[in-house]
């Protein structure tokens, strides 16, 4: 019996991999293969009643694989006897015929994607789900069935400030009147401080509710917090409402610079209009997470989906 080891990828690298395979006749739609149980038209426990891409790739394919995809890869290999492997390459050395798969699927009612991944190793396949742009099992697959399901969703939310920015919050909670009046109108200094003596700020959306304080007054507050010396350059900025560290702007820059169109729709699946997709690949490339930001069509929902999808999709 030929052996044979399926992955899930999720990537735009690797979906482009799949796009320039089908001259070479690895990529296909639908496969034959006898998975049992495994290969169901829809993910483990139910997770993804739409399948969106099948490939099968081979041990040729493994210098493309980003970081991220060789952490799905050994994850999922986990699953099996293997639960010690470290390595894409020794799951590549273990897997029967020493070939991968990769399914992405979709559940038609939430929008939340996943990749699922099988593999045989001996007679019976293995596997999981995982969640899209992350490493996070949401069903395991062990000798063919379905075990340990998680929630159709996943919370890919990090708050809308970074740890770098909470020297933001400590300001605006602490600063006194004469200090939040240089940098604010008379009234919008006074808001603030009648509004942290009923609760102290926790979030910049807490910030925001204030009356008087929407993105320019966010600006104001960001520099004064800054000429206090609570927050440094390891803050990047706040961007639509979430304050972003320097590593998060660079995970967004790359992401909105390098993801294809069907990740991005992936990521931003909750938007009824999805025109800002066609928007962020007609501006690209982009320099800095506030030209993301400036964007036709992104705001605050658009911005900290990617933050969060950025912090998920790796280097």
């Amino acid at each position: 019996m030929h052996r044979r080891l399926y992955l899930a990828l999720i990537t735009s690298s690797l979906l482009a991999v799949t796009a320039a395979g089908c001259a070479a006749g690895s990529t296909d739609s639908t496969d034959s293969t006898d998975f049992g149980s495994a290969a169901q038209s829809i993910g483990a426990c139910g997770l993804g009643d739409e399948v969106l891409s099948v490939r099968t790739y081979t041990t040729a394919d493994i210098p493309e694989l980003t970081a991220l995809q060789k952490a799905q890869f050994v994850t999922a290999f986990r699953e099996s006897a293997w639960n010690d492997i470290t390595t894409v390459e020794e799951a590549f050395l273990h897997a029967d015929d020493h070939e991968l798969r990769a399914t992405i699927l979709r559940d038609s009612g939430t929008g939340q994607r996943y990749v699922q991944v099988d593999y045989h190793v001996g007679d019976n396949p293995y596997g999981a789900v995982l969640y899209w742009n992350t490493t996070v099992v949401g069903a395991a697959i062990h000798d063919g069935y379905p075990e340990e399901c998680g929630p159709l969703t996943y919370d890919y939310d990090q708050g809308d400030t970074a740890p770098e920015c909470a020297g933001f919050l400590t300001y605006v909670n602490t600063a006194s009147y004469a200090a939040l009046d240089a940098y604010l109108p008379s009234n919008v200094a006074q808001a603030i401080v009648d509004a942290r003596t009923v609760a102290p700020f926790s979030s910049i959306a807490s910030v925001v509710a204030v009356n008087g304080v929407a993105e320019t007054r966010l600006q104001q507050l960001l520099t004064a917090a800054r000429a206090a010396s609570l927050v440094g350059a390891s803050c990047s900025g706040i961007y639509d409402q979430i304050a972003t560290s320097a590593t998060e702007a660079t995970a967004i820059v790359a992401l909105a610079n390098e993801a294809n169109a069907e990740e991005l729709h992936g990521i931003l699946a909750f938007e009824i209009n999805q025109t800002v997709v066609d928007s962020l690949i007609a501006e690209r490339p982009f320099a800095t997470a506030a030209e993301v930001s400036e964007t036709y069509r992104v705001g605050t929902a658009t911005f900290r989906a990617l933050r969060n999808a950025a912090a998920f999709r790796g280097p």
